[in-house]
């Protein structure tokens, strides 16, 4: 009879055990995940504010994906085509921006990033500041200055710095032809 008692005590025991992991795992799909939000500009270009004051245009065809509260140790987006970043400065979380080849690190910057240059390729252009580059598939690592372009070739997994004249790489975003220092 105690065997029995005890036996049917362990299966009680593994039935409210299973019950309870299984709540708190559905709890932790409803409220613990954090919520993305997609954006794509479909017509033109899109101007938007992330919930750091951070500002992004996106080109045309572009979407964005970003979380609804920057939690944690760095604010981190994902994107596909084109945008321009305008970086609020906060150098305890670090602002990531990954695409499918490209991840880049930046404290307070201003830069264009280009997912959709054709033959395999991305852009990034620094207009202000200092970004970090890291390449998604062994590519290296490089650091750029204000009026370098970083390209990666996604094919020969190559890293390549040029040096540009950056305020014509985002000319798109406004319209404008700038024309400083000609």
């Amino acid at each position: 009879r105690v065997k029995v008692r005890y036996l049917n005590f362990i299966r009680y025991a593994a039935v409210a055990l299973i019950m309870l992991v299984d709540g708190a795992a559905v709890l932790w799909l409803q409220y613990g995940r954090q919520h993305m939000i997609d954006v794509t500009a479909a017509n033109g270009v899109m101007a938007l504010t992330l919930p750091d004051s951070t500002k992004v245009w996106l080109n045309q065809g572009t979407t964005l994906r970003y979380p609804e509260v920057f939690d944690g140790d760095e604010r981190h987006v994902e994107l596909a085509g084109e945008a321009l970043f305008s970086v609020t400065k906060n150098p305890q979380k670090p602002f990531i921006v990954s695409s499918e080849g490209v991840r880049t690190k930046v404290l307070g910057t201003v830069f264009d990033f280009k997912t959709n240059v054709g033959d395999n390729h991305e852009e990034v252009s620094l207009l202000e500041g200092k970004l970090e580059i890291t390449g998604s598939h062994g590519e290296g690592k490089v650091i750029i200055q204000p009026n370098q372009k970083a390209v990666i070739d996604k094919n020969s997994h190559t890293m390549e710095v040029k040096n540009v004249y950056a305020p014509l790489e985002a000319v798109w975003h406004d319209g404008m032809i700038p024309f400083a220092n000609m």
